[in-house]
């Protein structure tokens, strides 16, 4: 069985140069039309507590995070005992996993499955982010990554990307 696992954030965020209101987070946005594409069961990353609506306040709580390497606590989820396949989302935050991704992925029994990564940013790609996921996951296949400018999840150029991606795997 196909899983899209993602975090997402919506609120005020930095695309294309300036601060914009989300009202979907562009890795949900993203998600979604992953699952439009492949059926693949859709699950979302939920703090307990949300991350701030206002822009500099989710950057001042996911810079404290980062430095304190303390993951926040996510809402349950199970993921269903016959998943094979796991397409991961996730925004770049400050050129790293989102600490709340990384708690999630030390909750869950992951044994044998492909990971699928993707993610937005606006401009540094994952990252580190692929190298911590090889070191959370040593024993996990990661498959061909897909990665996006958050300010372009809807364009038709990245739609075409996203399905030449898809048709890879």
């Amino acid at each position: 069985m196909e899983v899209i696992l993602y975090f997402s954030n919506a609120g005020e965020a930095f695309a294309g140069g300036k601060q914009v209101q989300l009202t979907v987070g562009n890795t949900a946005k993203i998600a979604q039309q992953i699952h439009q594409k492949t059926q693949a069961l859709l699950l979302e990353i939920q703090t307990v507590v949300p991350y701030p609506q206002a822009y500099q306040a989710t950057l001042q709580r996911a810079r404290q995070e980062k430095e304190d390497q303390t993951c926040p606590a996510i809402l349950p989820l199970t993921l269903p005992q016959d998943v094979t396949r796991l397409y991961l989302g996730f925004p770049n935050w400050y050129r790293s996993l989102p600490l709340a991704v990384v708690g999630c992925l030390k909750a869950l029994s992951l044994a044998e499955v492909e990971i699928v990564p993707f993610c937005t940013h606006e401009g540094s790609g994952f990252g580190t982010a692929l190298t911590e996921l090889a070191s959370l996951l040593p024993d996990n296949p990661i498959l061909k990554e897909f990665s996006c400018y958050g300010s372009k999840v809807d364009d038709a150029t990245t739609q075409a990307e996203l399905l030449t991606w898809l048709k890879t795997l």
